[in-house]
């Protein structure tokens, strides 16, 4: 989990945004969001969608540090994650 806090941190860093302003955009309060980005906490993966979505960037590369950073298909990937989870919820 510490490599995917400092994924997360080097990303919100490269743009310019506080934790407290990547915080709110996601749903999470900053104190969750920075026990993340120390590897201190896990985090559910709606909200790895919501901060890779946010930073721009793909939930692999979040979790894998993989080469696909910035690659559009992982986002639609990532939307058909968030609708399967949706959907389970609802059954």
């Amino acid at each position: 989990m510490i490599a995917i806090g400092k994924r997360i941190h080097a990303c919100r860093m490269e743009q310019k945004m506080s934790c407290s302003e990547l915080a709110q955009r996601v749903g999470c309060s900053s104190s969750h969001l920075s026990k993340i980005e120390h590897g201190e906490r896990s985090m559910a993966l709606d909200l790895l969608i919501n901060i890779a979505q946010v930073l721009g960037v793909s939930s692999d590369y979040l979790l894998t540090g993989g080469s696909t950073k910035n690659h559009r298909d992982t986002y639609e990937l990532d939307e058909i994650i968030r609708l399967a989870m949706q959907l389970k919820m609802k059954q």
